[in-house]
């Protein structure tokens, strides 16, 4: 009997789909390795940064303070300061460490550049998989990391070598977005909440690049708790909360207490720790005026019609 076409797009569209990202993790760092110019097989490194992410965890490795982000080998005398952050100097210094024993400090970094990439891949595509998730089965949801082998701008920032502080920016914005859309479907608990906090407390003090994905996020999850409110405007007011005192938290593990009056929006300062406070209480804030508002539109409206908000004004029809 012949198969009919539809029969034969189901069995064509089967599993196994929860192995297809290893596959595709397994075909990327394949393609790494067999690359001409690939690091794995030269050991040089593609991009200036990513020797002197290298030599600021050397430095470290070698007796340099937590807070010291001089670079003594750029500009000699200078006394130059790289304003990186320590938190992306933790796994290739922990790899480093563990390697020094049989290579030294130099393989060893080499080495740790070597691995943390491929790693972050591992990473990168099972945050792309788990956003996916709320929206189709999660034996679909694993088709969406094929679409990281049509993006070779995100892979170049996971190619071995490539230590740079990019990889983990993309990361904090594939998570921001994936607790985003949890919050939206199931907004009930404040874990997911809490993770999104830490996930962008820690995605600032890598660097200003989390700002527009954190503007992102604040500003959908603002107008959907409005919307929907409820629980998802509990999520928001926990969000804003967590993320100011992560931050917060954060300032002296990035900062010497010599430098917390430092205003600098370049790199993680007091600053972002303000802005924070800020938009933690803009968050509050709709949390506490949205209960007084009873439908969406006063909801959405209520913070400009505030001196006018009574129970009787303010009912909508929804």
């Amino acid at each position: 009997m012949t198969p009919r076409p539809a029969a034969l797009r189901i069995g064509l569209c089967a599993p196994p789909y929860p192995l297809l990202p290893v596959a595709v993790y397994a075909l990327v760092v394949l393609c790494f390795i067999l690359h001409p110019q690939s690091a794995v097989r030269h050991f040089v490194l593609a991009d200036p940064d990513d020797w002197m992410r290298l030599s600021q965890v050397a430095n470290w490795l070698s007796g340099q303070g937590w807070h010291d982000l001089s670079q003594a080998r750029l500009s000699p005398d200078d006394h130059t300061i790289v304003n990186w952050s320590r938190l992306v100097d933790l796994p290739l210094a922990g790899i480093a460490l563990a390697l020094s024993p049989w290579l030294g400090l130099k393989q060893g970094l080499m080495a740790a550049a070597l691995i943390v990439p491929p790693a972050l891949l591992g990473v990168l595509i099972f945050a792309v998989v788990t956003m996916a998730r709320p929206f189709v089965s999660r034996r679909k949801a694993a088709w969406a990391s094929v679409m990281l082998l049509f993006a070779p701008v995100l892979l170049f920032n996971v190619t071995p070598g490539r230590v740079d502080h990019h990889a983990y920016q993309l990361i904090v914005a594939a998570l921001g977005f994936a607790c985003l859309t949890r919050m939206m479907l199931a907004p009930r608990g404040w874990r997911i909440a809490l993770l999104a906090a830490l996930n962008f407390a820690c995605g600032l003090w890598i660097g200003g690049e989390a700002l527009p994905a954190l503007i992102f996020f604040s500003g959908s999850l603002a107008i959907a708790a409005a919307w929907r409110g409820g629980p998802l405007l509990r999520q928001a007011a926990w969000f804003g909360v967590a993320l100011f005192a992560f931050t917060a938290l954060a300032l002296p593990l990035a900062r010497p207490v010599a430098e917390w009056g430092a205003m600098e929006i370049t790199w993680f300062s007091t600053a972002y720790v303000i802005f924070t406070a800020f938009l933690g209480g803009a968050l509050v804030g709709l949390w506490l005026l949205a209960r007084r508002c009873v439908g969406r539109w006063a909801r959405l409206s209520g913070p400009g019609r505030l001196p006018a908000l009574t129970p009787e004004a303010s009912v909508q029809p929804q």
